[in-house]
């Protein structure tokens, strides 16, 4: 048996930047940046130096040739599951989840006019959130949110109306294979008030399986105070937060760590399964992508419908080409 002292393991390689040469904006209520696959990273902005335009583009940044190209003249994107949706000005929205349009009389059961909903992806069903904004009956009992799946099973959720979830507040984790929750009010809130998020509670987030199983996080308020687009990863939590130019940003947090701030604009980590969302309600910046794999915050700060899943149907003509 050896006695000697053994070697130090190295540190792990951290990923380096790489400069898109693309400026993107945070939008609220839609996403600017989507990876594609494992290569191809979908971006609504503009060249780096161009001067700011009302109307944005479209471009495909492919991480082999770091090198982008246009890919459409358009103001808005979504993409999910394979599928690229563009909108023009002045267009609806489609669903942010599945960013195709949902009719209710095809759901089962039928919601009723005055529920908050948010369709689910795939065949996972459609969650009832409670009583819509203005509905004029909040009396129901169970005052919890539903999931009905596509097999038509209802299953009654922890989560409580009261915490008041939006369908715009629903998003999809593939780290995780799971829908992220957050609510706009703490547990016990008055229905219809909208107050600042209470100084001596953590804030919190839900995932959401589709079988129904559910976890969920409570993230120190300080230093961050507002819980933007939380996305779980392989470094922890993911999300935009700050109420102050100096305190704005990307966060990460570990269970049992104070939240940190990252300096990183965007990043994608070497697998889908470590992607996660796009971060930072800050209204611009540098597209840079990370690449590499390391401990930290290692993970996509982006988005995480990184899937290799390949680009699928599009609207509005031509076929996706690769730059």
């Amino acid at each position: 048996m050896s006695t000697g002292a053994q070697a130090a393991a190295p540190a792990p390689r951290q990923p380096a930047g790489v400069d898109t040469g693309f400026e993107v904006e945070h939008q609220i209520f839609v996403r600017s940046v989507y990876w594609m696959d494992d290569e191809r990273l979908l971006l609504a902005g503009s060249k780096s130096g161009e001067p700011r335009r009302d109307r944005r583009r479209l471009y495909v940044w492919n991480a082999g040739t770091r090198s982008g190209s246009l890919y459409e003249e358009a103001a808005t994107v979504c993409f999910s599951e394979g599928f690229v949706r563009t909108v023009a000005q002045g267009d609806p929205m489609p669903d942010p989840l599945t960013c195709r349009e949902h009719s209710r009389e095809a759901l089962v059961p039928r919601p009723g006019p005055e529920r908050s909903i948010a369709v689910l992806r795939g065949k996972d069903g459609y969650l009832d959130l409670g009583p819509a904004l203005g509905a004029t009956s909040h009396a129901a009992q169970p005052r919890n949110l539903v999931l009905h799946t596509g097999a038509g099973k209802a299953i009654e959720l922890p989560m409580t109306w009261e915490e008041q979830f939006l369908p715009t507040s629903v998003s999809y984790s593939e780290f995780r294979r799971a829908y992220v929750l957050r609510p706009s009010a703490p547990r016990g809130a008055e229905l219809g008030r909208s107050d600042p998020w209470p100084s001596d509670q953590p804030l919190v987030a839900y995932l959401l399986f589709p079988d129904g199983r559910t976890e969920s996080v409570q993230i120190p308020r300080s230093p961050a105070e507002y819980l933007v687009d939380p996305a779980p990863s392989i470094a922890g939590w993911l999300f935009g937060g700050g109420n102050s130019p100096r305190t704005m940003g990307l966060y990460v947090f570990s269970a049992g760590r104070r939240p940190r701030s990252m300096r990183a604009s965007f990043r994608k980590s070497p697998s889908p399964r470590t992607a996660a969302r796009r971060p930072s309600p800050s209204s611009r910046g540098a597209a840079k992508a990370m690449r590499g794999r390391s401990s930290g915050c290692s993970t996509s700060a982006l988005s995480d419908s990184s899937g290799a899943a390949p680009l699928g149907a599009r609207e509005r003509g031509r076929a996706p080409r690769r730059p």
